[in-house]
């Protein structure tokens, strides 16, 4: 939900609003550090120490070479993961690249940030 969240977000900033958060419950308030999400607004980050979210990440058009990393790092070397073959890795990490590589080209026909997050 960051990741849609912070789209939405993305579009009232481009509109020349100000983001303000109040009243965010504990625990949501601490996930949302933990992925990195409220470091955007203002707020610190929490360590994952459990490794239970999947960081916030919002590249610009021009940041798409972290995407393969961003995908080994946080998607597919996750220790939750279940063992897969090399081949079977690869297939997976290229379906997510092809996927995203269509939004990218729509974010750079609209100009907008790639926004990638999962929990």
């Amino acid at each position: 939900m960051s990741s849609a969240l912070g789209a939405v977000l993305d579009r009232l900033i481009d509109d020349f609003n100000n983001i303000k958060f109040n009243n965010i419950p504990d625990k949501i308030k601490i996930i949302l550090q933990k992925n990195n999400f409220l470091s955007h607004y203002g707020y610190s980050s929490v360590y994952d120490s459990n490794n239970t979210t999947i960081k916030f990440l919002k590249l610009n058009p021009a940041g798409s070479r972290f995407f393969n990393e961003y995908v080994k790092e946080e998607l597919i070397g996750r220790l939750e993961m279940p063992s897969m073959s090399l081949a079977l890795t690869k297939k997976i990490a290229e379906s997510i690249y092809i996927f995203l590589k269509v939004r990218y080209i729509q974010v750079i026909y609209f100009k907008r940030s790639v926004i990638l997050c999962g929990k």
